[in-house]
C-alpha cells in the first residue's frame, strides 16, 4: 500500500465517523413534524380525555406486546369520537420481553390531556406518537398545555428536503388557543369538502 491509499482510508474513516455523529441516538424515534392543524386534518378526532387503566392485549397482526388504555372523552374539539375510547399502543411485556416505542405518547392513569386520535379498522391510535399528546396543566386560572417530546423531529424545507426541526417551546399555549387552531382547521376542512 502506498501513501495515497493510507490517506484515502483515513479520510474515509473520518467521513464515516462524522456521518454517524449526525444520526439520531440509538433508541430514539424519528418522525415528521406535524403542526396542530396538520395533525387535526390527519385525525379522526381531537379530544380532551381522562386517562384510566392500561391493559395488555393480544393483536394477531403484531408480534410485539401491545396495550390499550381506556380514555373517557370529556370534550371533542375536532371530528367525532364516542364517549369512551380504547387507545392502542405498542408496549408492554410478552414472554418475559418488555417493549416500548421511544417517542410514543406516555399516558398515566389520572392524566388529563388533549389527544389527536385516528381510528383504523375499529381501533384508536395516536395520530403522531408523542406529538399527539398535550397534557392539561392548571396555572393562573387557565388551562395550559404541555408536551413531553422525546422524538427526533424533521420538517421539509422549501425544496422538499428533510431538515432536523426543533419546535418552539410553547410555554403559554392554552386550551383556548388550541380550540382556536382546531376551529380554523375545521373551517379549512369544511371549505375543502364543499
Amino acid at each position: 500500500m502506498h501513501i495515497g491509499s493510507s490517506a484515502w482510508v483515513s479520510q474515509s474513516i473520518v467521513a464515516i465517523v462524522l456521518f454517524l455523529g449526525h444520526l439520531p441516538p440509538a433508541g430514539a424515534t424519528s418522525a415528521l413534524y406535524l403542526s396542530e392543524k396538520e395533525q387535526a386534518v390527519q385525525s379522526t378526532a381531537v379530544v380532551v380525555a381522562r386517562v384510566f387503566e392500561r391493559t395488555a392485549i393480544d393483536v394477531a397482526a403484531h408480534r410485539r406486546p401491545m396495550q390499550q388504555t381506556r380514555l373517557l372523552i370529556d370534550e371533542v374539539l375536532y371530528g367525532q369520537a364516542p364517549e369512551q375510547v380504547q387507545l392502542v399502543q405498542i408496549g408492554g411485556t410478552r414472554d418475559g420481553i418488555s417493549t416500548t416505542l421511544p417517542g410514543d405518547g406516555v399516558l398515566h392513569k389520572g392524566d388529563r390531556a388533549v389527544l389527536f386520535l385516528r381510528q383504523e379498522q375499529g381501533k384508536w391510535y395516536l395520530t403522531a406518537l408523542g406529538q399527539s399528546v398535550y397534557y392539561l396543566v392548571e396555572r393562573n386560572n387557565q388551562t395550559h398545555l404541555a408536551q413531553d417530546l422525546q422524538l427526533n423531529l424533521y420538517k421539509r424545507d422549501g425544496g422538499g428536503n428533510l431538515k432536523k426541526y426543533h419546535p418552539e417551546h410553547k410555554t403559554k399555549f392554552t386550551l383556548e388557543a388550541m380550540r382556536l387552531v382546531l376551529n380554523a382547521a375545521n373551517t379549512t376542512q369544511t371549505g375543502a369538502k364543499q
